[in-house]
């Protein structure tokens, strides 16, 4: 599992971030649970646990 940053806004124009990757399913969403514990909701972006095979968004370079 992989755990990466998204937009909180949801701009396509905003590419996704990796934060870890390779991690047991278990520990990633403890870890995201942790993270977006520290958040408040006019943060830019927010935690997601995702599988090891997507593709992160790449913002504009993915819409050119």
């Amino acid at each position: 599992m992989k755990i990466i940053l998204r937009d909180n806004h949801a701009r396509e124009d905003v590419a996704d971030q990796l934060v870890y990757e390779n991690l047991h399913p278990w520990i990633a969403n403890w870890m995201v649970e942790e993270m977006q514990r520290g958040l408040n909701d006019y943060s830019n972006w927010y935690p997601d646990v995702v599988f090891d095979e997507y593709r992160l968004w790449r913002g504009m370079e993915d819409l050119v």
